[in-house]
């Protein structure tokens, strides 16, 4: 199975539609629906057609894998290294490494080390 018709099938599935419901909503028969579900390759446009009788839109953006893929490892690495604590002070800076916010008396947030 494809990743496409895997999409198709999830979409599908959660409106509660039958293969049929599909075919009906896109104006191809059954046996379409299911050749293509059960992997058989289609046109973007056809994934699209799907997905939209279904309830969904299909976004796409042209980029190489490869992009995609070390863009990922890049921000693995980044999260795992911990460079820079992401929570901030109640001014929008960022805390120093370790540090918690914490309410204080008046309920307003304050650093605790």
């Amino acid at each position: 199975m494809t990743n496409a018709s895997v999409l198709v099938r999830a979409a599908r599935k959660s409106r509660g539609l039958t293969q049929r419901d599909l075919a009906q909503r896109t104006n191809v028969d059954q046996g379409r629906v299911s050749r293509f579900e059960s992997g058989r390759e289609a046109e973007f446009s056809t994934i699209e057609r799907f997905l939209s009788g279904a309830g969904h839109r299909l976004y796409s953006a042209p980029t190489r894998r490869d992009d995609a893929a070390t863009i990922a490892a890049a921000i693995r690495r980044y999260l795992r290294a911990a460079l820079v604590d992401l929570r901030l002070s109640e001014e929008g800076l960022p805390l120093p490494h370790g540090s918690m916010p914490r309410t204080g008396d008046s309920g307003r947030l304050a650093l605790s080390t």
